[in-house]
């Protein structure tokens, strides 16, 4: 990924968070890895932290505006709409749902689950297709 961040700011993390992956805020300055299909993410990880590092106090650093690597939660193409999986990944907004809460749009292809790939994030609020 090339370009500059926008905003980054750091988190307490309230629970072991993969890099990349979205999180969501769980309490003041805390956050959570996304559990559920399409819920409200606050940002994107920008590392990973163990439970052992939750336990010791690290802090996380989130990006919350600008240009984010993402894990991808399915194949997707170039500038598609993306939403949280429940598993913090994206996937592309669903064709028949009405205001879904769009987290950004994809700058490149993702092949398959498990990719990472860019996204420029929005955190627009709802969306529909």
């Amino acid at each position: 990924m090339s370009g500059n961040p926008i905003l980054d700011l750091p988190y307490t993390p309230a629970a072991a968070i993969t890099r990349f992956q979205l999180v969501k805020l769980s309490a003041a300055n805390t956050v959570t890895p996304c559990t559920a299909l399409g819920e409200l993410a606050w940002g994107v990880a920008q590392e990973s932290v163990s439970t052992a590092d939750v336990t010791n106090g690290r802090v996380v650093n989130v990006r919350l505006m600008g240009r984010a690597r993402v894990i991808a939660g399915a194949a997707l193409g170039a500038g598609v709409p993306v939403r949280t999986d429940a598993t913090g990944k994206v996937v592309a907004l669903a064709a028949t749902t009405a205001n879904q809460k769009c987290v950004g749009f994809t700058e490149c292809t993702s092949g398959a689950s498990g990719d990472h790939i860019d996204i420029i994030l929005t955190f627009a609020g709802e969306a529909s297709t």
